[in-house]
């Protein structure tokens, strides 16, 4: 599942703001309003936007929605978000409904998990030697945590996009190209000299 940040273009953007309104796709860690696990979780528990903005004089609030993705997309409908974190469907079924947003930055590998029942004779990794037919590598952090949208986030969202119309979630399929604007992150990557400090990635 890629998680992709996603702002709404709206006539609001374009006004100075009275407040920045941030939705997070859950309630957060133990029922709290906290984030886990993942830089999304530095900019909540470090007050990173906060003190970003603060000379600006725009506070920053943060909606932790029950409903996750779709709770998101019924907010930037409604006029009520500016960005967000929202994970690929739920971002694709809002942009083919026809919501304005745009794809910031991508944090597209996550970790994965296997559960099995509790009486099942798997009961580690070294259980599963043989049953697979592919095996998979592991990489880097800084690999892992890419904001770079890519050639390999471009074509797992055409994936994602195909998909979602084969399964008759979305009634139409759209370019992916046009929904990214890369300005901000690469002026980000500019200002700290973090420009080359990620590679881009092929498509898979």
């Amino acid at each position: 599942m890629l998680a992709p940040l996603a702002i709404a273009l709206s006539a609001r953007a374009a006004e100075k703001p009275s407040e920045i309104r941030v939705s997070n796709p859950g309630v957060g860690v133990g029922n709290r309003p906290v984030v886990g696990g993942s830089a999304w979780a530095l900019l909540n528990l470090r007050g990173a936007l906060e003190s970003e903005f603060k000379g600006d004089g725009f506070p920053v609030r943060w909606n932790f929605l029950r409903g996750a993705g779709p709770a998101v997309n019924e907010t930037y409908a409604n006029g009520l978000t500016d960005f967000s974190l929202l994970g690929d469907l739920p971002s694709i079924i809002g942009r083919a409904g026809g919501l304005k947003t745009r794809i910031l930055a991508s944090g597209p590998k996550t970790n994965l998990y296997i559960a099995v029942p509790a009486d099942s004779p798997i009961q580690s990794v070294e259980d599963l030697k043989g049953s697979f037919k592919e095996d998979w590598a592991g990489e880097s952090a800084r690999e892992k945590d890419s904001p770079l949208v890519d050639a390999y986030v471009i074509a797992r969202y055409e994936t994602s996009i195909a998909d979602a119309k084969r399964l008759g979630l979305i009634r139409a399929t759209f370019d992916v190209e046009p929904w990214v604007d890369r300005s901000f992150p690469d002026q980000v990557l500019k200002e700290e000299k973090l420009e080359g400090f990620w590679k881009p990635r092929p498509a898979p």
